[in-house]
């Protein structure tokens, strides 16, 4: 046997020796068939990443477009509360002059009482005070007459004792 050399066997002969250039043309073909191999591999892989890469896109584009719907709402949900705001405010703001209106409506009353009251005890002094003036006049009547009587009276009593004496 040549030690040096690869030997082959070839169909039913016997190990035969190769020349360099079908070592080599061997060589080749296995280098070749596992390059081959590597590049079916290699875009197996690359086909997975690229499917593992679309699985990614469409995962962002699915958290972008939820994204998307998050800001949505939460500008409708600004809006609805800005509305519901100022729908408070206008409702505070109608009842604050719905009750300053009732307010000035009843301090009117209040004067218009307070007026009718001051009337009526005027009138009622002015009636009062012409009961009094009456009482008065009738009792200056009866002094009055009290006195003409007394004045009478001291008369007939100096008629009296001039007849007596």
């Amino acid at each position: 046997m040549i030690p040096n050399e690869t030997l082959y066997r070839c169909g039913d002969f016997d190990w035969v020796v190769l020349s360099e250039l079908q070592i080599i043309k061997h060589d080749f073909e296995n280098r070749s068939f596992e390059l081959g191999k590597r590049i079916e591999q290699l875009e197996e892989e690359k086909m997975r990443l690229g499917l593992d890469v679309d699985i990614h896109k469409l995962e962002v584009e699915k958290l972008r477009k939820g994204n998307n719907k998050a800001e949505e709402d939460l500008d409708s949900l600004k809006m609805d509360y800005k509305k519901d705001a100022r729908a408070r405010k206008n409702a505070l703001e109608r009842s604050l002059l719905e009750c300053r209106n009732e307010k000035a409506r009843l301090k009117a009353r209040v004067a218009e009482l307070e007026k009718s009251l001051h009337l009526y005890r005027s009138r009622n002094s002015m009636i009062e005070l012409r009961a009094s003036l009456n009482k008065i006049e009738e009792l200056k009547g009866k002094i009055g007459e009290l006195e003409d009587t007394l004045h009478n009276s001291y008369w007939l009593e100096g008629m009296i004792k001039e007849k007596a004496l």
